[in-house]
């Protein structure tokens, strides 16, 4: 028997994706483990996303796994009211995966904020695999992530205070001087912080 997998696996083409969308490729990834693919109804497919089972968020369900299906995102098998929802061959193929710990997703989920966990999670998702020190504006990462500039500072505040194993985010906001003596801000950058118990 195989050990469940300890990491979830998200491509980078995932991250400006609809809230919608986002949610249920990421749900995908978090029951499949090692099958990947997800089998249960749409109303126990509502109840993993954190969302009520009405008419409204089922239709909206449906359409997001059409779009899905049709922009090769997923495979969708019906059977009855049962589905199997896989992701592509195409997307377990993408070499743009962004691997993180199981355990990181569920601090992320279950993390106290003004805005959702899918948002945070995308956040996560963009600055995590940074390894260098540039700065960079939260309307850039707005823009890549198709979110407000107030859901990125939503979610970087989030990060903040989400302890992950032995290292929490520490966000510096970088300004420069210019010739006359005032101070613009370029952006932030975002560090891995060791912090020991």
């Amino acid at each position: 028997m195989q050990s469940k997998k300890t990491e979830l696996e998200f491509t980078e083409d995932w991250l400006p994706l609809e809230k919608c969308n986002f949610r249920i490729l990421t749900m995908i990834s978090v029951l499949a483990d090692n099958h990947r693919a997800y089998r249960g109804t749409l109303k126990e497919l509502c109840t993993e996303l954190g969302i009520g089972n009405s008419s409204t968020n089922i239709q909206g369900i449906k359409n997001s796994l059409t779009f899905l299906e049709n922009n090769n995102y997923i495979k969708v098998v019906k059977d009855n009211t049962r589905y199997t929802i896989s992701l592509s061959f195409s997307a377990e193929k993408d070499k743009n995966i962004i691997k993180i710990k199981k355990e990181w997703y569920k601090l992320i989920r279950e993390c106290n904020s003004d805005t959702s966990w899918e948002n945070i999670l995308k956040v996560f998702l963009l600055i995590y695999p940074i390894n260098n020190n540039k700065p960079i504006k939260y309307t850039e990462m707005a823009k890549e992530l198709n979110v407000s500039s107030q859901v990125i500072s939503r979610s970087v505040r989030a990060l903040q205070r989400i302890k992950f194993d032995d290292w929490t985010f520490v966000v510096s906001t970088v300004t420069i001087k210019d010739e006359e003596g005032s101070y613009h801000t370029i952006g932030q950058t975002f560090e891995k912080m060791i912090t020991f118990t």
